[in-house]
């Protein structure tokens, strides 16, 4: 009795692991997409700025000088040239999808392994779950209840 036990123990812990795992990766992929989102706008910024400066220069006939911008790594201000501040923007964004890869990864493996620990226990696991049994689509009234067309 005590051999399956400790079993069922050691597959609990195996599974909360995997769920703690799979929760803080999702926690993670969030936070490095709203860093991504964070450049984005940057990056947008520093282009549109361009864009604007050079309609300026081409209209008024001004001298054509590349403006300094402030950039903050860490806690740290640099002004810098902004194609150089472009750089470092792209630099950072491509290092950044390497780490959602990364992390959709490891997600995408735990998950495979959580659901080979519930396919060992007798269940459907996740690939042929019954959770969409019970939905039902929407109804002419609910449409029209939503204005959907």
């Amino acid at each position: 009795m005590s051999d399956i036990v400790d079993i069922m123990e050691k597959t609990y812990k195996e599974i909360e692991i995997l769920a703690d795992s799979i929760m803080h990766d999702k926690e993670l992929i969030v936070d490095i997409d709203r860093k991504r989102n964070k450049n984005r706008e940057g990056m947008r910024y520093i282009l549109n700025k361009k864009k604007e400066e050079e309609k300026l220069v081409s209209e008024y006939n001004l001298n054509d000088k590349e403006d300094r911008i402030w950039l903050m790594a860490g806690e740290i201000f640099f002004k810098l040239p902004e194609s150089k501040a472009l750089d470092i923007l792209n630099e950072e964004q491509s290092s950044l999808d390497e780490e959602i890869y990364k992390a959709h990864k490891n997600v995408t493996s735990n998950v495979a392994k959580l659901d080979k620990i519930e396919k060992s226990f007798g269940g459907d696991g996740y690939e042929n779950s019954d959770i969409f049994d019970e939905l039902k689509p929407l109804t002419k009234e609910d449409k029209k209840f939503f204005n959907l067309k």
